[in-house]
């Protein structure tokens, strides 16, 4: 995460670390040295307030919220027993009020050696004094929250990543999803590849990447758009192979990159440049 004087904040697993603002001089926060720091985020208006998620593994499955004020004080705002958070949100919901996402594991399906985790999104509205949480359902792969409609904030895009793969080559599609309900229930809304990423616009624009295949080109790949994620996606571009995608409001293009490579790419998918 980035504050508002250019400082980049990097969650670890053993603690959180913080710049200068230039990449260089990197010093620990003390609140969390050598904690499991497994996202941080920041305030959706005020970059200099932060939120930290920390969590405990093994045995005494833990974890907990934290909140950064603008003077640069962290302090607790909610603990999760028996609970690993993965990630972390924060959006406006409206009336300048604040709501929290974590896209967490809370136990496992199955029995070992055939053990998948138990995926849950979990909201708040009242800066974690109480929770929602909505069970995802058994699954294989990797489950995770993407995005947050900015014109919508019950909206969540979510990615199912597919473990199934042969010789470098995917068997199963991973799936990008959405819910319109904060988590309670999802819909299928596009098929790809391997997912690249996704961004919005501040008026509800949406891209998504494909990255295709890591050791070939056989596989499709591209980039798609929708005015709106309640919309059907159209692909782009078929030749790009996203691996990350993200707006840029001050020239309304899109920043991409690429096995080995980055550029920019306009809106409409059109004019490519490394």
């Amino acid at each position: 995460a980035i504050d508002g004087a250019g400082r980049v904040t990097m969650a670890t697993f053993a603690g959180l670390l913080r710049d200068d603002g230039s990449g260089c001089n990197w010093r620990s926060e003390e609140a969390f040295v050598d904690k499991w720091v497994t996202d941080v985020v920041a305030h959706p208006t005020d970059p200099d307030v932060m939120f930290a998620a920390t969590s405990t593994g093994g045995s005494d499955i833990a974890s907990s919220v934290h909140r950064r004020d603008a003077g640069g004080t962290w302090r607790v705002v909610a603990t999760h027993p028996e609970i690993l958070i993965g990630r972390l949100m924060v959006v406006e919901s409206g009336a300048g009020k604040l709501r929290i996402y974590e896209r967490a594991v809370h136990g496992m399906f199955g029995e070992a050696p055939d053990l998948r985790p138990r995926y849950v999104f979990r909201v708040s509205d009242d800066m974690g004094g109480s929770w929602e949480e909505f069970e995802f359902g058994d699954t294989r792969g990797t489950l995770e929250i993407e995005a947050i409609d900015p014109v919508n904030a019950d909206r969540i895009v979510a990615s199912l990543r597919a473990e199934e793969i042969e010789g470098g080559a995917k068997t199963v599609p991973d799936r990008v999803l959405v819910s319109d309900d904060r988590g309670a229930s999802f819909r299928d809304y596009l098929e790809v590849t391997r997912f690249g990423g996704v961004d919005f616009a501040p008026d509800g624009r949406v891209w998504i990447g494909d990255r295709g295949d890591t050791f070939g080109t056989s596989a499709p790949a591209g980039l798609y758009f929708a005015a709106s994620i309640a919309e059907a996606p159209v692909k782009l571009d078929a030749a790009l192979h996203v691996r990350c995608v993200e707006y840029r409001l001050a020239t309304d293009d899109l920043f991409v990159c690429q096995p080995f490579e980055a550029g920019v790419v306009g809106a409409d998918g059109k004019g490519y440049a490394k």
